[in-house]
């Protein structure tokens, strides 16, 4: 993922015990993370989410590659980081790497300093991005079936 500034920011409020302290007097809880639900006051978390939405809106013009980007940007990236998986497992099929892709749903998006207009963003993308992979699965003849992949091209029936 490509939100540095937003996981330094929260990494400071980690590491800097004064700035758990909100201005409302409140304590946050000092041990945050970008897929985790802890509590931080609402003032960090409204920098948390501002400074998420601008790394989100620069990542998006950008082009670059973050699990929710939008469809076209994981379109962009798909050959390359197949080639990526192909390196790491060479004897592996594209359909091994949508699998892999798809697996990926179960790792839900789980920020909560986001707010809801990016949050329904991301996951609007990622409803896209597993319809273009069921549908290149399809594409290749194999079809997913929420831990399987079939080859139909080896059904017998379609061999007759």
């Amino acid at each position: 993922m490509s939100f540095s500034e937003t996981e330094k920011l929260i990494q400071l409020y980690n590491e800097n015990p004064s700035a758990s302290w909100c201005e409302s007097g409140g304590i946050a809880e000092n041990r945050i993370g970008i897929n985790n639900n802890i509590e931080m006051c609402v003032e960090h978390e409204d920098v948390v989410k501002k400074r998420f939405r601008k790394e989100y809106d620069k990542n998006n013009k950008n082009k670059i590659y973050y699990f929710g980007c939008p469809l076209e940007t994981y379109k962009v990236t798909y050959n390359s980081r197949y080639q990526e998986f192909i390196r790491n497992y060479p004897d592996a099929l594209e359909a091994e790497f949508i699998f892999d892709e798809l697996g990926v749903f179960t790792k839900e998006f789980r920020f909560p300093y986001v707010d809801i207009t990016t949050r329904l963003g991301i996951l609007s993308s990622l409803r896209r991005r597993e319809e273009y992979l069921l549908e290149r699965l399809d594409d290749l003849g194999y079809h997913y079936y929420g831990e399987e992949i079939i080859n139909d091209t080896l059904d017998p029936q379609k061999m007759l």
